[in-house]
């Protein structure tokens, strides 16, 4: 009995461990690309995120092993998760109407990680990182889209990752009606009409090009 009990503790403890690190995990990533916004990857310091995050300073390198790796962090996090809805039914023009709601929020404003991809470069390590994961979420449409990985393909998935880009950029920065105040649901059907006129019927649609 006694050591039935303290497997039974020791599993909830792990399960409590699990939670914390998660949630100090989303803390450190929503104060970094607050910083690295506002400020750019060289003025801003782990010292500075892990106050916003509350939290101790050394818990960034332990759980992204440096400032590199928790920027890399910020830049991954709109890839593989959200395309990888599209299983499910949702169509690349949904996932990129999902980060466009971002935008809309108070509790993200410019901290989206599509804006993060449009800071100034920076130094050579933050600009890799950010050409890395601009390339791996170009290929993530691609792989969405179906098909080969042909020359001409990648272009295109590279074409639609523009067209988010800039979408997310003339909403954030420009006063162009309709576009900065349409719904983000509003710009479902016509960024799908362009990523199926670019790519071609998307697996979870069916749909003919235009």
């Amino acid at each position: 009995m006694a050591d039935s009990g303290s497997r039974t503790a020791v599993s909830t403890g792990s399960r409590g461990h699990k939670r914390n690190a998660a949630t100090t995990r989303t803390k450190l990533l929503s104060a970094a690309r607050r910083r690295f916004v506002t400020l750019g990857f060289d003025r801003t310091t782990t010292r500075d995120i892990a106050g916003d995050a509350g939290v101790n300073v050394a818990l960034i390198n332990r759980y992204f092993g440096s400032k590199e790796g928790l920027f890399e962090a910020c830049l991954e996090e709109p890839t593989s998760p959200r395309l990888a809805l599209i299983a499910e039914g949702r169509t690349i023009a949904e996932n990129l109407a999902e980060q466009f709601k971002q935008l809309d929020s108070p509790e993200y404003g410019l901290q989206v990680p599509l804006m993060l991809w449009l800071q100034g470069p920076g130094d050579e390590r933050a600009a890799a990182l950010r050409s890395r994961g601009m390339e791996g979420f170009a290929e993530a449409i691609l792989e969405a889209a179906g098909g080969a990985p042909t020359p001409d393909r990648r272009l295109r998935a590279q074409l639609v990752l523009a067209l988010g880009l800039g979408v997310a950029t003339l909403r954030a920065t420009v006063d162009m009606q309709p576009l900065a105040t349409v719904s983000a649901d509003a710009l479902v059907g016509p960024v799908d009409d362009a990523v199926v006129a670019l790519l071609g019927p998307m697996p979870a649609t069916g749909r003919k090009p235009a």
